[in-house]
C-alpha cells in the first residue's frame, strides 16, 4: 500500500482488488492495515459518507450487474463470483438494491441484448 494514501483510501483498494472473495470483511481489512476495525469504520465513513461493509456490499452488486448482463451465469455462479458466501443472500440484497430479482434482471438484459 501506498503511504500516501489515507486508510479509508487502502481500504477501499483492497476491497476493489479483493471484493471477490468471501472471506474479505471489515475485519480482515482493518487487519491488514493494522487499524481496529471501529477506527477503521470511522475513518471510511467520515471520508466517504458510507459505511466501509455497506460500500463492499454495494461493489459486489455492481460487478454482479456486469456478469448478469454479460454471461449465461446462474445466479448462484454469479454470487460466488462477487464473493457472497449465500445465493439467498446475493438474491435479497440484490433485491432490495435494485427492486427487482437477479433473475429477472439478466432475463431483461438478455432480451434487450438480443433486440439489438
Amino acid at each position: 500500500m501506498s503511504p500516501s494514501l489515507t486508510s479509508a483510501q487502502q481500504a477501499a483498494d483492497i476491497v476493489h482488488r479483493h471484493f471477490s472473495s468471501p472471506s474479505l470483511t471489515v475485519g480482515r481489512i482493518a487487519k491488514e492495515l493494522f487499524i481496529s476495525e471501529s477506527h477503521l469504520s470511522m475513518l471510511f465513513k467520515k471520508e466517504f459518507q458510507t459505511g466501509l461493509k455497506a460500500y463492499l456490499v454495494a461493489y459486489r452488486l455492481d460487478a454482479s450487474l456486469r456478469l448478469l448482463a454479460g454471461n449465461q451465469l446462474s445466479i448462484e455462479e454469479v454470487s460466488i463470483r462477487v464473493g457472497f458466501q449465500s445465493a439467498s443472500y446475493y438474491s435479497s440484497v440484490f433485491k432490495k438494491r435494485y427492486g427487482i430479482s437477479p433473475k429477472t434482471y439478466a432475463m431483461k438484459h438478455v432480451f434487450a441484448g438480443s433486440a439489438s
